[in-house]
């Protein structure tokens, strides 16, 4: 036997982890990397185009992708940001409409109240569900990669979906201290509102800084180990 092949064989495992550890890195660093940038789009995008900062997701998962040798084309990555905006307007009126049909909330005239962890759970479900199932489905439609039917695609969005609303709450939760920090970095550039003061961020800047980053960094994450076993399919594959 070839001691060279040998070798090779013996350290074919530590090559594989090592393979899985960059791409998920990659994409969670990535996801990491657009949720600060939404968070610094977030006020010079205006009222009407801040429904589009979803797109900014779309896009850096995109190149991800690209950069990951999954034989993720350059059309795919240009795409990508239309339904991961579309899905982060849909979130947000579905967190919407279950906050003010949530049965036991308390509404008070005049009064702003936080919103109720049921509802961010379910606008994080919601958009985590259809950025998952469309980023599955373009997987899909490249040829070297094994294919599965729809409804494992769906099983598996909506089971990796849990995280996503999870996720929500968390982010939210995070205002007053995550969310301070990335506000005053951003706020260090000038890129918050002239007259928000630090007082006024943490009502509700600061929780969506926080519910950015959060939320894109952790289905960034997900997203990785949902599509490990494709890109170790493929490697396999293009190496025979």
């Amino acid at each position: 036997m070839d001691p060279n092949s040998l070798f090779s064989e013996v350290n074919q495992p530590s090559v594989e982890r090592w393979a899985n550890f960059k791409f998920v890195a990659l994409l969670s660093l990535t996801g990491l990397l657009s949720g600060l940038v939404t968070s610094a789009l977030r006020y010079p995008s205006g009222l009407h185009g801040g429904y589009a900062l979803g797109g900014v997701f779309g896009a850096f998962m995109g190149i991800a992708l690209a950069l990951s040798e999954m034989s993720w084309g350059v059309w795919k990555a240009v795409l990508l940001p239309v339904p991961t905006a579309i899905a982060y307007y849909i979130s947000i009126m579905v967190a919407g409409v279950v906050e003010i049909y949530f049965p036991w909330k308390i509404w008070s005239t005049g009064e702003l109240t936080p919103p109720e962890p049921v509802a961010l759970f379910a606008g994080g479900f919601v958009g985590g569900f259809l950025v998952l199932g469309v980023v599955s489905m373009l997987i899909q439609s490249i040829p070297v990669h094994p294919r599965v039917g729809i409804e494992t695609v769906v099983i598996k969005a909506l089971a990796w979906s849990l995280m996503g609303g999870i996720l929500g709450v968390i982010g939210w939760m995070l205002g007053p201290s995550l969310g301070m920090i990335i506000w005053s970095g951003i706020h260090g550039f000038g890129l918050t509102a002239p007259t928000e003061t630090f007082q006024n961020a943490l009502s509700e800047t600061s929780h969506q800084f926080s519910l950015f980053v959060v939320w894109q960094t952790g289905m960034a994450l997900v997203l990785s180990i949902m599509l490990l076993p494709l890109k170790t399919k493929s490697r396999e594959g293009n190496s025979n």
